[in-house]
């Protein structure tokens, strides 16, 4: 594998002004599929967007 995927833990406060704790997140072995994923990104409406090779995706709550 020759990187890692880390996630920011939101403070339970809820002070957003400061560093989030952070962890690493466990990938599988087949490091293939993490090439699809280039990165995240924020809307101003706080939309959540997922960027890959084969496009741009709206991550949306489940429900």
């Amino acid at each position: 594998m020759s990187g890692q995927l880390f996630v920011g833990i939101p403070p339970e406060d809820g002070v957003t002004d400061r560093l989030w704790p952070m962890r690493t997140v466990a990938l599988s072995d087949d490091s293939t599929q993490l090439e699809q994923l280039l990165g995240f990104g924020r809307a101003p409406d706080g939309e959540l967007y997922v960027i890959g090779d084969s496009g741009v995706y709206l991550l949306a709550q489940a429900g």
